[in-house]
Formats: structure tokens, sequence, C-alpha cells
């Protein structure tokens, strides 16, 4: 019986895509007896690993090519090939103080006349992102109803950490059924304001499994540090002491594979079976990171792209005042100053 692959291009691209599409499909197995069209509306190609035949959509016309595929099987859409984000927003937030928040999450924080939530949709949906997931905790209402104001019930969905005066690592436990549904996820801080080209770059990298690197950033305490030495990622914490090549701040944004994203799970039961409630979620980004292969954890380096990471009153009053004109203000081919400097 011959099954119908069709690989459908989330977004426009051209040439400069085409080789990207090929390595996806390369590494779900499939190889193609003929290359693909770049001109095409619609290709149909046989590949060589019988009895499957692919069916391509390809549309040509933006200069950007985005890097999302979503995979369905006689018409019907397998989730399995589309990425997803999924973003920890249960925080109480009480760094932030009730005069800055007015007693909302830091996830529906204004800028330029929209919520932070907000702002993150936009960029996830323009960007081929298949869907949002929030774990979510205090004022959980507060967000369903941000969802349901923005007419994003069908993108968003929200998953309820009872738990969230706890650790992250307790919302993200929280979340594990959705990382483990298998494809790429993206896993994200929902208290980070951030240029969108640096979404961009996390989801069309070469690195199945990668974070992302600020070597302008200011490493203070506070800071979650990566260190790199040789190419490869030889620490990742707030608290270092090794020797490395490059350094800078984690941005807390990171794409998994579906196997990634296993293995990050599995390693977090083991936090929540100890009762290391309290611990980051990223101790156990850390220890998968340090622990798998050559290889197999990457990172791009976004450095001169503006973000912040929003703990703290003065980070809201910088992020308002500095950040958020720097991002309003640059192209996308940017090559400016950090906001982090």
């Amino acid at each position: 019986m011959r099954v119908p692959y069709r690989i459908e291009r989330i977004g426009d691209f051209g040439l400069d895509g085409l080789g990207e599409i090929s390595a996806e499909l390369r590494r779900n197995g499939l190889l193609l007896d003929s290359p693909i069209a770049p001109a095409l509306s619609v290709g149909v190609y046989t590949c060589r690993k019988a009895p499957h035949k692919l069916q391509l959509d390809a549309r040509v016309g933006r200069a950007k090519p985005q890097s999302i595929f979503a995979l369905s099987v006689n018409g019907h859409q397998s989730e399995m090939y589309r990425m997803r984000a999924l973003m920890l927003a249960a925080g109480l937030g009480s760094r932030l103080g009730n005069s800055t928040t007015h007693g909302a999450p830091k996830v529906l924080l204004p800028f330029g006349g929209e919520s932070l939530l907000s702002r993150h949709i936009g960029i996830l949906k323009r960007h081929g992102i298949g869907q949002l997931v929030l774990g979510v905790g205090f004022k959980k209402e507060r967000i369903e109803q941000e969802i349901s104001a923005l007419g994003a019930q069908n993108f968003v969905t929200t998953v309820f950490n009872p738990d969230f005066d706890a650790g992250s690592i307790v919302t993200l436990w929280t979340l594990r059924e959705e990382m483990c549904r298998g494809g790429p996820v993206l896993l994200m801080d929902a208290d980070v304001l951030y240029h969108e080209e640096i979404v961009l770059r996390l989801a069309t990298s070469n690195h199945r499994n990668c974070l992302l690197l600020d070597r302008n950033a200011a490493l203070d305490d506070e800071a979650v540090k990566v260190c790199v030495r040789n190419g490869e990622i030889v620490e990742f914490r707030k608290w270092v002491s090794v020797d490395a090549d490059t350094r800078g701040e984690s941005v807390g944004f990171f794409k998994l594979s579906a196997s990634g994203a296993k293995g990050l799970m599995d390693q977090t039961q083991l936090y929540i079976e100890q009762g290391r409630h309290a611990d980051p979620y990223e101790e156990p980004v850390r220890d998968v990171l340090l622990t798998s292969g050559h290889g197999v954890y990457g990172y791009e380096d976004i450095t001169g792209l503006p973000w912040i990471e929003i703990d703290t009153a003065d980070d809201f009053a910088r992020a308002r005042s500095e950040v958020f004109p720097l991002i309003t203000d640059m192209t996308w081919s940017t090559s400016g100053t950090s906001a982090r400097d």
C-alpha cells in the first residue's frame, strides 16, 4: 500500500529554503528520487523508502524562509512534524512588586499598547509555530481572559500548575504530556521581551537541540551562563568555574527534538521524585546538556539582538525605556548593540 506523505511549508520560501527542506526530509528517513523544484506550487516526489510517496507544497515570494513543516498522512495532519511552543508562565512574579504588575501575571505586562502575551502570540504565529501551550498558575483566569480577548483560543491552550508557588521545575513537569507528544518544540520563559528574529534564529537553527547565547550580556549573579569550549557547551548555570572560549547569557529559549524533549522530561522526573521542587528548571536542562553526546546540543549566537528577562521592577523599567524602543527601531537583518550591554 502506498501512503501519501504531504509536507506543508508554513510560510513562503525561496531557493535558500530548499536545502533546509531536504535536510528535514532526510532527518525523517525520507530520501527523494528527484530534486525539489523551487517554482512548483505542488510537487509529488517518490521516496526511495518505499512504499512511501511525498507531496510537497511549495510557495515562492518572500525573502525570509520559514522552517516549520507539517506532515499529513492521507489528508490528516500529524502534529508530530509541526513545531509547537511551550511557555512557562505560572510564577508569582513576587520580585516585580504589586505596584508594577497591579496584581497580574508577568506575561500580561504591557508594551506598546499590547501585553507581553499578545506579542508572543503574534511572533510565534508569524514564524509558523503551530500552537502555544502555556503552563499557568498564578492568576490563571487573567491569562485566560486575555487569550479570549485576543481571539487566540484556537492557537493557545493552558495547562494549570496548582503548585505555582514552587520552583519553575514543577511547571515544566506539569507540561510533561505536551512536551512528549512528539515532534520539535520550543521551550520558552514567558517573562522575556525580545526581538522576533531571536525566535526565527532558534526555529531555523540546524541544531535539532539548541539554546541561545548572548555574548554581550552582563553576566551578573542572576544570569544563567552558557560556557562554550571548542564549539561544545561545557557549562550551563548561574554559578560557573570552568575554562571556556566563549561565555554568554542564556535567553531562556530552547529548541528540542522529540527525543530531546523526552530526555529532558525523564531528567525532570528524577528531580520531582527526589522532592527537589524548589529547583529552577535549568538544572535538569543542564544535566541533559552536559551528559549528551558530542554534537547533540548546539547553540545560536544572538549577540546584537535586543532582549531582556523581566524579573524586577528595574528590569521592567529598562524594558520599557531601553529595550522596547530598540526592538521597534531595529530592522530584520541587524548587527546592532545588544540591549543587555
